[in-house]
């Protein structure tokens, strides 16, 4: 939904986190309704959205579907869209793989993103979920579409396919705005930042800031940092690179990239929660799914809303550059990066990251730990 950020961040408050953000108390007196946990008649969109940040999609959907501002709304499917759908998911028949995937790849997913087609896209996923069978392939289909339309600020669309995928695949997900692709592991609460003090891994990166910063810093040749393909879809203005130093699922170090910052890999490589294995998994093939990398954010770039594949990890930041204007959003809550110092965060959840910068990149060391419960 096309609505400024400022109508729905005054009074939006995470029941998860705890966090304010723009909180106007003025305001939020003048319309106490508006602030509370009840739906009041008179919904207004960041009343919903702080529905969908606390967790509960079926009062978020609720809420707007009282809300008077959506109705005029004409570049979004509407809060039942999806309810014809959910029938049709219902009646599906046992269809070839291979018949789905060209209709898969005929729908604009990319240009949903983009604004260009959110309303006729629902035309377009009736015909390609009829022809699904299993529960699981309707909900990575959806998954693909829910997060062209966070893109689009299309939200109240977005609720409806969030429950639609909870009754086709009950459990799938645990929460609204943490949408892997893979199963979601049972957590208490989920939550989108983590305190990075609970990783080891963290004092430690932080601990070795000034020779990792020296060499990164340092490094005179920067088309030694490649764009990798899989991560192309996730640009959506100008350019995002990295420098890998470590697959950790493989467990393979990269001996060219080590030998331009071989202080940085020396001192990784003493980090054991990089290569840990989970102890109850008793498999070395149980790796962590992630790499230690140092990505750069270019002047003037975006990523999209996405998330990474599984809810089994935590993603940590070391900040080496960081120019203002540059920010990461993860379930709904906006934070920066501070030179030598670690965030931690799980990248299940939705989260998107912007250099506003017209001249400096946003450059950080990224690691991938088990996540503690």
């Amino acid at each position: 939904m096309s609505w400024p950020s400022s109508l729905w961040l005054t009074c939006m408050v995470s029941v998860i986190f705890g966090h304010v953000h723009s909180l106007d108390a003025g305001h939020c007196e003048a319309e106490n309704a508006d602030c509370t946990d009840t739906i009041p008649a008179n919904s207004t969109p960041r009343s919903c959205l702080r529905l969908i940040m606390a967790g509960d999609a079926h009062a978020a959907a609720l809420c707007f579907s009282r809300c008077v501002a959506l109705e005029t709304e004409s570049t979004c499917p509407n809060e039942n869209a999806f309810v014809v759908t959910a029938a049709e998911v219902g009646a599906t028949q046992q269809v070839d793989r291979a018949l789905v995937q060209p209709l898969l790849k005929q729908i604009p997913l990319e240009r949903w993103a983009a604004r260009e087609t959110p309303l006729a896209a629902i035309k377009a996923i009736r015909p390609v979920l009829g022809l699904l069978h299993h529960p699981a392939d309707v909900v990575v289909f959806l998954r693909e579409y829910m997060l062209a339309l966070w893109a689009a600020e299309c939200y109240a669309a977005y609720t409806s396919a969030f429950i639609l995928s909870n009754q086709t695949q009950p459990d799938w997900w645990a929460h609204p705005l943490q949408i892997p692709p893979s199963k979601n592991i049972n957590e208490p609460v989920p939550m989108a930042w983590h305190e990075p003090s609970a990783y080891a891994a963290s004092a430690a990166l932080e601990a070795a800031f000034e020779i990792i910063a020296a060499e990164v810093l340092g490094l005179e040749d920067s088309s030694k940092y490649v764009m990798n393909q899989e991560d192309e879809t996730l640009v959506g203005k100008g350019a995002w690179s990295e420098l890998r130093l470590y697959d950790q699922y493989s467990d393979v170090w990269n001996a060219t990239n080590c030998a331009r910052l071989p202080k940085t890999c020396s001192v990784l490589r003493t980090i054991p929660s990089f290569s840990e294995v989970l102890p109850e998994l008793e498999s070395p093939d149980d790796r962590i799914p992630g790499v230690v990398s140092v990505f750069r954010l270019h002047p003037g770039s975006s990523l999209v809303p996405h998330t990474g594949p599984t809810a089994m990890r935590t993603t940590l930041h070391l900040g080496i550059e960081v120019p203002s204007g540059t920010e990461i959003t993860v379930g709904g809550e906006t934070r920066g990066w501070t030179v030598g110092r670690v965030l931690a965060f799980d990248d299940s959840f939705i989260h998107s990251v912007r250099n506003r910068n017209p001249t400096k990149p946003r450059t950080v060391l990224l690691a991938n730990v088990w996540k503690r419960r």
